[in-house]
């Protein structure tokens, strides 16, 4: 799992892949459910969780950099912070979601096969108030997440002349 790693990092998820692909394996029984039982339809991703996820067996703590150094680094390097996943954060801590709105991000995801109209219609909001670019994306992982095809971003036809039009806005702010 390292040879090809640039990071040297091996996540649950690679392991659960690594694991399910040996076909010397297939007999184990704790396999199973992930071979052909009811966690086969999505068997990494099952696997991962099971085993690797926080209060899992496997689970292993990791520490991420301070979101002021992430926000740096990616400013320092000409990029422009965006968050993904915005409503998760916002519904899991309003809070939090208002300091990294505070500390300098530039932008979030609205537009993703997982929102609905109304949580698309309050993320646009947020980013209009905020003075933020809005983005889309399908979250697509090949197969990880057979059942997400690329570039489906669920952002609906009558919205997209309101993307075009904020981007307009935010490059004439920004010259």
């Amino acid at each position: 799992l390292l040879d090809n790693n640039r990071f040297q990092r091996i996540s649950g998820e690679m392991i659960a892949e690594h694991v399910l692909r040996r076909s010397e394996l297939h007999d184990h029984p704790m396999l199973a459910p992930y071979l052909s039982g009811d966690k086969s339809e999505d068997p990494i991703m099952n696997m991962n969780h099971d085993f690797f996820a926080e209060g899992a067996p496997c689970y292993a703590s990791i520490r991420h950099p301070k979101l002021e150094d992430i926000l740096d680094v990616i400013h320092l390097t000409g990029g422009m912070a965006v968050l993904s996943w915005a409503k998760e954060t916002l519904d899991y801590d309003a809070q939090f979601f208002a300091e990294v709105l505070d500390q300098g991000i530039e932008g979030i995801e609205v537009f993703t096969p997982y929102y609905t109209e109304a949580e698309m219609a309050r993320l646009l909001r947020i980013a209009r108030e905020h003075h933020l670019f809005v983005t889309a994306g399908s979250d697509f992982h090949g197969a990880h997440k057979p059942e997400i095809a690329i570039g489906e971003t669920n952002c609906p036809p009558e919205a997209e002349k309101l993307v075009h039009t904020l981007l307009e806005v935010k490059g004439k702010e920004s010259r």
